[in-house]
C-alpha cells in the first residue's frame, strides 16, 4: 500500500515538472531593434538594398496576417509592420511626412502555420527579416536616415516603437 502511494506520488511530481511552464507574456507584442545592413548596387533598378533584423515577443502568438485580412481595401489589417523615416539633419532628426510618398514604408507579416501554437502556453518569440530597397540615388533626398517602427498583431495590439541605426547613402 505504502509502496503503491509513494509510486504514485513520485509519477504525480514527475509529471508535474514534465509539464511546460506558462509564461507569464504580455498579449501586446514586444520587438527589439537587431541590425541593419544596407548594399549599395550599380548595375540593378535598386541603388540600395538591405534587411532590417529585429526580433519579437508576442504572449498570445496572433503575429501574422491571414491571406483574407488583406482582401477588403477599408480593413484596418491591410498591413501590420509600420516604418516612419526621419532624415539626420545635423544631430537632429526630422520626420519625413510620408503622406507624399507614391508608397508608404508598410508591410505585411504573413501568417505561416509553422507559428501556431496548440499548447497552453501561446508565447511566441522569433526574429523576422524585412527586405528594404531604395531605387533613389539619396532616399527621402537625404544623406542619412533613420526608421521608428512598429508592429500590429491579429487582436490589434499595438507593439513598443523601435529605432534604426542611421543608414547613410
Amino acid at each position: 500500500m505504502i509502496k503503491n502511494l509513494l509510486l504514485c506520488l513520485g509519477i504525480c511530481s514527475i509529471l508535474i515538472y514534465a509539464c511546460e511552464k506558462i509564461e507569464p507574456v504580455d498579449p501586446a507584442p514586444e520587438i527589439k531593434f537587431k541590425s541593419l545592413e544596407i548594399e549599395q548596387f550599380t548595375d540593378t533598378f535598386f541603388r540600395y538594398a538591405g534587411e532590417l533584423v529585429f526580433s519579437f515577443v508576442d504572449g498570445d502568438g496572433d503575429i501574422g496576417l491571414f491571406e483574407y485580412d488583406t482582401l477588403n481595401a477599408d480593413s484596418s489589417y491591410k498591413y501590420n509592420l509600420f516604418l516612419f523615416p526621419y532624415s539626420k539633419i545635423d544631430t537632429q532628426y526630422i520626420e519625413i511626412d510620408i503622406s507624399k510618398l507614391e508608397t508608404p514604408p508598410f508591410y505585411r507579416i504573413w501568417y505561416d502555420e509553422k507559428m501556431n501554437r496548440v499548447s497552453q502556453n501561446k508565447t511566441l518569440k522569433g526574429d523576422i527579416k524585412l527586405d528594404l530597397q531604395f531605387p533613389e540615388e539619396r532616399p527621402y533626398n537625404s544623406d542619412t536616415i533613420r526608421y521608428e517602427f512598429y508592429m500590429i498583431d491579429r487582436a490589434g495590439n499595438k507593439s513598443n516603437v523601435e529605432v534604426t541605426s542611421d543608414i547613410g547613402f
